[in-house]
């Protein structure tokens, strides 16, 4: 839905037929930004819920909580979970208007290609 609502020549397709009626096209790069924001919010509570398993993981097989966060010792996909993250923060980061605004959109553009690897 997220990546939807940037297609501008399907978005262009959408005007020309006349679903400006129906749906809410002119308005698709707030939606756009609202679904991005409900995005990291969901993310957030998903990582402290993951955070908050692996703590009862560790205490039930006696393992020390750091090492399982940082390695692949339980299988339990964590380090993948935590880059994923930490490229979601950097694309919201660089999607901020002080960055899209004051002369920089070329970064906002090539950070914003970071979505491919994070989907």
């Amino acid at each position: 839905l997220i990546l939807v609502l940037v297609l501008r020549k399907h978005l262009t397709w959408l005007r020309e037929k006349g679903a400006c009626f129906f749906m809410p096209i002119d308005d698709s790069i707030e939606i756009h930004k609202k679904i991005g924001i409900i995005i990291l919010i969901e993310s957030i509570i998903h990582t402290v819920a993951h955070f908050i398993n692996l703590y009862y993981v560790c205490l039930q097989n006696n393992l020390n909580y750091w090492n399982s966060l940082f390695t692949a010792q339980l299988n339990l996909g964590f380090p993948t979970g935590i880059i994923d993250l930490i490229l979601l923060f950097i694309i919201l980061l660089f999607a901020m208007p002080y960055v899209r605004n004051k002369g920089y959109f070329q970064l906002f553009y090539w950070f914003h290609m970071l979505t491919i690897p994070w989907l």
